[in-house]
């Protein structure tokens, strides 16, 4: 036996029933009452809905459940933009990447979403490879990468994907993009190197001038020691941002562009809040000793100062990392640094009651203290 219930009372000549279930029959009727109380029922309308419209939220769905065929389906439908964001301000091709889902991931950038698009939301603001480089997905952080994501990216604390890959711990995503270059050449550094250019008298010259500049290399790996053998005297170079054309005399079109970059611009890139490099943030958050390893190998800074002028030594001693402050101070780490108030480590370990590392601070010390020669 069918039942009717009230769904709107009132003088409006239209109204609209929402809430409906989709593809479900449904039965309304009009009661039209007169000022006298008296009242006369309509004939009965019959409808049914139709399946329920694509939407958004289908769509986020079908990423969430890693459901490809859905997935495509939505988006040959053309109901719904590649781009638009779930309700915690994520696009579908964010929550791909932070899961790991690779094909998703293709599909999406197939389909033309925006890979360097930041979310809105939240105090950290990320993009889809911040995510991906956190949650450890070499695959999807490869694939990103090759299809234009920037390594300068920066959240709104200022942070790259190098610092949020430094928070994550995987030592394999965070080795490839040391590799891969994931950061700027040193300015300061650069601009040096250009000064040499405009003071060499020619191309030959100024690589041969440049030679004392070890620790700058070519986006290939090869060292600036060895680019002599590949630029003759008579060839021409002309500056361009962070690199070179070099171009054969008197042979149009004939040019190689060279472009360098600096280890240490790879992994000392400081955030907007604290001015911490990744290694601080090592430092601060996971003591990670293998982490903080392969960035001292790609030349990270030990004695950095952070804005307060604390060094990732002095950070590793307040968050009583024991076994990082053992492997700072192996790789050079200063314990004789003060920060701006004047506090070096050791006071700092003795005001937090740091036992272990107050122990090994002073047998350090000890141990580089000079001995005294007895005299006879």
């Amino acid at each position: 036996m069918h039942t009717y219930g009230i769904i709107y009372t009132g003088y409006a000549t239209k109204h609209v029933v929402e809430g409906l279930e989709p593809r479900t029959p449904y039965r309304f009727r009009l009661k039209v009452t007169s000022p006298s109380g008296e009242f006369e029922y309509s004939p009965v309308v019959a409808v049914s809905t139709t399946r329920e419209p694509i939407s958004s939220e289908h769509f986020h769905r079908a990423v969430n459940v890693n459901d490809e065929d859905l997935l495509v389906q939505i988006l040959q439908g053309g109901n719904v933009k590649v781009d638009v964001p779930n309700k915690l301000g994520f696009t579908a091709l964010m929550v791909a990447a932070q899961r790991g889902h690779t094909r998703l991931v293709k599909i999406l950038v197939s389909n033309g979403t925006d890979v360097n698009l930041r979310n809105g939301s939240g105090k950290d603001s990320t993009e889809s490879l911040m995510l991906a480089c956190y949650a450890g997905h070499l695959d999807v952080v490869k694939y990103l990468r090759r299809h234009g994501a920037s390594w300068d990216t920066r959240d709104l604390g200022g942070c790259t994907a190098l610092h949020w890959a430094v928070d994550g711990g995987h030592c394999g995503v965070i080795e490839w993009m040391i590799q891969d270059g994931c950061e700027a050449v040193d300015p300061m550094l650069w601009e040096m190197v250009r000064r040499i250019w405009e003071q060499s008298g020619d191309t030959a010259t100024f690589f041969l001038n440049l030679r004392i500049y070890t620790g700058l290399t070519c986006l290939n790996g090869e060292p600036f020691l060895h680019l002599m053998s590949h630029v003759t005297s008579g060839e021409t170079s002309r500056p361009l941002r962070f690199g070179f054309i070099i171009c054969k005399p008197g042979i149009k079109n004939t040019y190689r562009c060279l472009t360098f970059r600096t280890k240490r611009g790879n992994v000392d890139v400081v955030d907007a809040g604290s001015g911490w490099t990744p290694l601080m943030r090592v430092s601060a958050v996971s003591g990670n000793q293998k982490v903080a390893s392969l960035l001292i190998d790609a030349g990270a800074d030990v004695n950095v100062k952070d804005k307060d002028g604390k060094t990732p030594l002095m950070v590793a001693v307040l968050n009583n990392h024991e076994e990082l402050v053992q492997l700072l101070l192996d790789r050079g780490a200063d314990a004789s640094v003060k920060n701006e108030f004047g506090k070096g480590v050791l006071e700092m370990a003795r005001v937090f009651d740091r036992q272990n590392v107050i122990f090994l601070l002073e047998e350090r010390k000890k141990k580089q203290m000079p001995k005294k020669s007895s005299v006879c």
